[in-house]
């Protein structure tokens, strides 16, 4: 993993929450064969926080797949996430509180490069309703209380954080020159709750399975 030991010398003398912070994160699939592995592409995320709102975006190393990006805004005063995001190329913004995760301090350190990281676990729930595991190593010495998609709510930046199915590593981080404003997703999409989107995707799936069930009873039906 690459990093820079003059942007640690920087965080450790300057702790003002009005500038900002760029991370990057490098994104790696787990519970992949071998072979699946050596096909894997490199992925990488940035993370930007600034007055106390981020911006989460994945890079796409695909330009083809990335017409409509995920992009993921926090604003941690008015405690609102909105996510812009994508079902089957139709764009969406999904807006919702942020997330309350239950992170539990497990009093043990991990280092990791120069950084000496507080280790936390939470528990969360898929799509399927099942319990899972979410691991967590945050650098408290760096005012950035956020990490990559959904997961925040830490006493500092999250270094690494391990999923089910996926791992981020922190591979860059700097204070940028100028002091950035961000603000909410710009674009035409409608915008929903989390419930509302998804009651949407759900009706979307159930008449998109439909469809295709009449098309496979036109095609038996024209064999025949």
């Amino acid at each position: 993993m690459k990093y820079f030991f003059l942007n640690i010398i920087i965080f450790t003398s300057s702790f003002i929450f009005s500038q900002t912070y760029k991370a990057v994160y490098k994104i790696s699939q787990l519970n992949i064969t071998d072979q699946e592995k050596n096909k894997q592409l490199e992925n990488f995320s940035v993370l930007i926080f600034s007055d106390n709102k981020s911006v989460y975006e994945q890079l796409e190393n695909n330009p083809a797949k990335a017409e409509i990006p995920r992009i993921v805004f926090k604003n941690f005063d008015q405690n609102i996430k909105i996510t812009q995001t994508s079902f089957f190329g139709e764009g969406i913004n999904i807006k919702e509180d942020l997330a309350s995760l239950n992170w539990i301090n497990l009093n043990q350190s991990k280092q990791i490069n120069q950084m000496k990281c507080s280790l936390y676990h939470t528990q969360i729930k898929d799509m399927w309703n099942k319990v899972q595991t979410v691991h967590a190593c945050v650098d408290k010495s760096i005012p950035v209380l956020d990490g990559p998609e959904n997961y925040t709510g830490l006493p500092g930046l999250i270094v690494e954080l391990l999923l089910p199915d996926k791992k981020f590593e922190l591979t860059e981080i700097k204070i940028l020159k100028n002091n950035t404003s961000l603000k909410e997703p710009v674009n035409s999409f409608k915008t929903l709750s989390k419930e509302q989107y998804d009651r949407w995707t759900d009706e979307n799936m159930e008449k998109m399975m439909e469809d295709m069930n009449k098309r496979e009873g036109l095609k038996i039906s024209s064999e025949n």
